[in-house]
């Protein structure tokens, strides 16, 4: 017998929230996972020097970042959806669960996500402003041309995700999981399951909080970003917490390094991580930064990583 059928789980909000599968509405993987062939992460020489040293990225507690302005995004677009279908006739039967889910995320204090941020652009002139400040700025690109076991796809650990700008696909992604949810509660109604709606309520907000992680303002969209995303919940799989300093704050993080063991490194047939390009950013100095780079890359056994220039001109 299903374990997830209505007559061995009799709450559907256990149902909903852990077997996509039922959910009769089309998922479109396109929406969410990135398969393009190349990763860019912004960062500074220090970065670089990091990642090359530790073998690996280091995620960091999305709570704690610089622009947390995404969550907002995200959590008052779905107390609106939330509003809007509570007063429609057809979810009549599930509008109580719609307004405490709503007064949830107002109070919503979200769990630990652990974030590590790419994009699908190597040389964009917004993220130089970001990190090309000092002068240090720099693109590392990765190789993403395998989708099994890589350093960015340690199933179901963490793979790479697209960020979302478009309202309309972030309403699709909200209505999806608020229908599956109204599903599951009404088969429940049907089977004289017990209704709890501070239960449902409570796990639908987190369900839709996860969601919307990956939400960010339109104005944003020009950075195509892609993260690595790891729960909490997936702690175990690493060795501990790390923390770093940043600007005013101490930074909670972990490090992909801590998912690859030697059956992985004979997997991956290397012990190197994917760098196919550094692109040093603009800067007066960048001649001599591009030179400093190939000596050290060739020093740790990536002699074939190509050094390149920013096409985007400096402007000092």
């Amino acid at each position: 017998m299903d374990p997830l059928s209505p007559e061995q789980c009799q709450f559907g909000f256990l149902r909903a929230g852990f077997s996509p599968s039922r959910s009769p509405y089309y998922f479109d993987q396109d929406l969410f996972y990135y398969s393009g062939r190349e990763l860019c992460h912004y960062t500074d020489l220090n970065g670089l020097f990091g990642i090359v040293a530790s073998g690996g990225f280091w995620l960091s507690d999305h709570r704690f970042l610089n622009d947390t302005e995404e969550f907002e995004n995200g959590r008052n677009l779905t107390k609106m959806i939330l509003k809007d279908l509570s007063k429609k006739p057809r979810y009549q039967a599930f509008s109580e669960v719609l307004s405490e889910t709503c007064r949830f995320l107002e109070e919503y204090r979200e769990a630990a996500h652990y974030v590590c941020s790419f994009s699908s652009e190597s040389d964009s002139l917004e993220q130089w402003r970001a990190y090309g400040q000092n002068g240090q700025g720099l693109s590392i690109v990765f190789d993403n041309e395998r989708k099994s076991l890589s350093h960015f796809f340690v199933m179901p650990i963490m793979s790479p995700t697209k960020v979302i700008y478009d309202k309309k696909k972030k309403t699709k992604i909200i209505l999806r999981t608020i229908k599956k949810f109204k599903q599951e509660f009404l088969v429940d109604i049907d089977y004289g399951n017990p209704i709890d709606i501070e239960d449902w309520s409570e796990h639908l907000s987190k369900v839709l909080a996860v969601e919307f992680l990956n939400f960010k303002h339109p104005a944003y969209s020009s950075e195509k970003e892609v993260r690595l995303i790891v729960s909490g919940g997936h702690l175990h799989h690493f060795k501990g917490l790390k923390h770093r300093v940043g600007k005013d704050r101490i930074i909670p993080y972990v490090t992909s390094k801590d998912l690859y063991n030697e059956s992985f490194y004979d997997h991956a047939d290397t012990k190197s991580l994917p760098i196919k390009e550094i692109v040093v950013g603009p800067t007066t100095n960048q001649e001599i930064t591009a030179r400093s780079i190939e000596e050290y890359l060739g020093n740790q056994g990536y002699g074939d990583v190509v050094v390149s220039r920013s096409r985007v001109p400096y402007r000092g």
